[in-house]
C-alpha cells in the first residue's frame, strides 16, 4: 500500500516537531552547562580571595617590628572589621611594652591554608592557616622559628574579606 499524501505529510510534521524538541533541549543543556562553570569559576575565584585575605592576615598578625611596632599594628588592623580594629586596640595595649622591652621582631611565612568553615548566609568564613614565625629579640638575637596554626576568622564587608577573629589553634 502506498503512503497517501496527508500520511507523508504527518510523518514530515512529527519528524520536523521531533526535530525541533531535540534541538530545544540540546540548547538548554548547553545553556544550563554554561550557568554550572560560570558558576563554578565564580565560587573558586571567591574561595581564592578568602584563601588570600586570610593568609594575609596571618602573615601580617605573625610580623611585627619593635623599631616600627605601631605601623605593625597598623598594618594588621587595616585588615580587620571595625570590631576586630576596637579588640585590637585594647589587646596590644598590653603586648607593646614586653614587646619593646625585650626589642622583639618577628617575620611570618603562611604555610598552607584551608577553607573550613562558612556561615549560611556566606558572609562569615573560617580559614586554618599554619604559619612559621622567625621570632628575634634581646635573648635570641638569631632567631627561633615559632610554628602557629590559626583560625582566622573573616566578615565580607562590601566586596572584601575583612579580619574578624584570629586564634591559636592547638
Amino acid at each position: 500500500m502506498k503512503p497517501t499524501r496527508s500520511r507523508l505529510l504527518g510523518r514530515s510534521v512529527l519528524t520536523r516537531g521531533l526535530a525541533a524538541v531535540v534541538a530545544l533541549t540540546l540548547l538548554a543543556v548547553v545553556i544550563v552547562s554554561s550557568l554550572q562553570l560560570r558558576s563554578s569559576a565564580s565560587e573558586e575565584a571567591e574561595r581564592d580571595a578568602v584563601l588570600s585575605a586570610a593568609r594575609r592576615a596571618a602573615v601580617t598578625f605573625a610580623t611585627y617590628d619593635h623599631a616600627s611596632l605601631d605601623a605593625s599594628f597598623n598594618r594588621l588592623k587595616s585588615l580587620g572589621t571595625e570590631d576586630f580594629q576596637r579588640q585590637f586596640d585594647t589587646a596590644s595595649k598590653r603586648l607593646k611594652p614586653l614587646i619593646l622591652k625585650m626589642k622583639a621582631s618577628a617575620r611570618g611565612e603562611a604555610l598552607a591554608a584551608a577553607l573550613v568553615e562558612s556561615t549560611d548566609d556566606e558572609d562569615t568564613r573560617s580559614v586554618l592557616v599554619a604559619v612559621d614565625a622567625t621570632i628575634t629579640n634581646r635573648d635570641l638575637p638569631k632567631g627561633k622559628v615559632q610554628r602557629f596554626r590559626l583560625k582566622v576568622t573573616l566578615q565580607r564587608v562590601g566586596e572584601k574579606w575583612l579580619l574578624d577573629k584570629i586564634t591559636t589553634v592547638v
